[in-house]
């Protein structure tokens, strides 16, 4: 089999050749689409053998990734962006699965969205061949095609350990909204029922300062989910729409109902709860949701397409269970619970703050139960 690595590229030389370096030995062609770069990103694609072409930014990405599929030789597709690098596995690993699934027509890999975040599955490997094409002005995604073909016993849809690490860019995000927001609004006119997009939306309308912009994209994208019915994965508005209201003293109850009937075992949902338990003091509620996030299953975040956090499900849902335990009158649970929360804190000063005034709770409670166990 032989691979293509496609790519679009933007002003990317911070990043590139650390990309094009962590493939370099996985895949046997690299096509790179240059979307119109003024720094050396042209230069550093062609130092590794890149099939590279220009082409105008047009203000539809997937009209760029689809360009790079065109020119793609491969027998296998490994759709890449810049700021995306291979931190685990190799050409053995990909080329055993090829072996272990000889009808599979995709390949799901682990992407590492943000530093410190869980990884998640996601269609980026690809029979070429087959008329898989991206769809979508911004998000853009080939699922549906792959999806269909999967339907129609085209092939199989499998799994492979390769693990990309994609740097996230957390400096002013301004350039980036004003591009992104016309496009998501043209693409939600397109496809209403898409939740990710109103997601996004709302994400940008709230860092603009627009909070009412903000619930209003979120209740549409909450719609959205509302109208695929019970099984879904896409919960992310439903989480943010109970946080907001948590944090603004709304009510929001009716909707993290709701969100639990929707979501069955979505991490996303029990880190809502979390949050407005918090927020009303709800000490039962709130050891129950640190319970399941403690619990999280990282194989199911994975398959369902979520990233969260590590410290969510380790080091904060302990502090959380704690502090509902010391309310509730287990000192005991709650210390265990601080103890695994400075395991990954060990300089937070809070954590140590509580643990020792829990372990002075259970010196002064010692005589007591020693007492108790006497007279038994």
């Amino acid at each position: 089999m032989r691979l293509s690595a496609t790519m679009i590229v933007r002003d990317e030389e911070r990043v590139l050749a650390r990309c094009l370096s962590s493939i370099r030995d996985l895949v046997d062609e690299i096509v790179v689409v240059d979307t119109g770069s003024t720094d050396d990103s042209v230069a550093i694609a062609r130092s590794f053998g890149a099939v590279v072409v220009e082409d105008p930014w047009r203000d539809d990405f997937a009209a760029h990734r689809n360009h790079a599929l065109s020119l793609a030789t491969g027998d296998w597709i490994l759709y890449i962006d810049a700021d995306e690098h291979l931190v685990e596995g190799d050409r053995a690993l990909l080329e055993a699965a090829w072996r272990a699934h000889p009808d599979s027509l995709c390949l799901l890999l682990l992407l590492r969205g943000h530093s410190g975040f869980t990884p998640y599955r996601e269609h980026r490997l690809w029979r070429n061949g087959l008329g898989i094409r991206f769809e979508g002005a911004i998000h853009e995604e080939v699922c549906s095609d792959i999806e269909a073909l999967v339907d129609a016993g085209v092939g199989t849809r499998d799994t492979v350990d390769l693990v990309l690490d994609h740097d996230g860019y957390e400096g002013d995000q301004m350039a980036k909204h004003r591009r992104n927001l016309p496009l998501l609004r043209k693409e939600v006119e397109r496809i209403p029922d898409r939740v990710f997009l109103w997601f996004h939306m709302g994400l940008i309308l709230r860092d603009l300062g627009d909070r009412p912009g903000a619930v209003d994209a979120w209740r549409r994208g909450a719609a959205a989910a509302r109208r695929q019915g019970p099984g879904g994965s896409v919960a992310l508005c439903h989480q943010l729409l109970i946080e907001d209201a948590a944090l603004h003293g709304d009510p929001f109850e009716d909707l993290l109902a709701e969100a639990e009937e929707l979501f069955e075992d979505n991490v996303l949902v029990d880190m809502s709860g979390l949050a407005a338990m918090g927020a009303v003091s709800d000490f039962a509620g709130l050891e129950m949701y640190a319970t399941r996030l403690v619990e999280a299953d990282r194989p199911r975040i994975a398959a369902l397409g979520i990233t969260v956090h590590e410290l969510v499900i380790t080091q904060w849902a302990h502090a959380a269970r704690a502090r509902a335990r010391l309310a509730l009158g287990d000192p005991v649970g709650a210390r265990e619970d601080l103890l695994r929360a400075l395991e990954s804190g060990p300089e937070n000063l809070e954590y140590r703050v509580l643990l020792h005034a829990t372990e002075r709770l259970l010196d002064q409670d010692r005589p007591s139960r020693a007492a108790s166990a006497a007279t038994a």
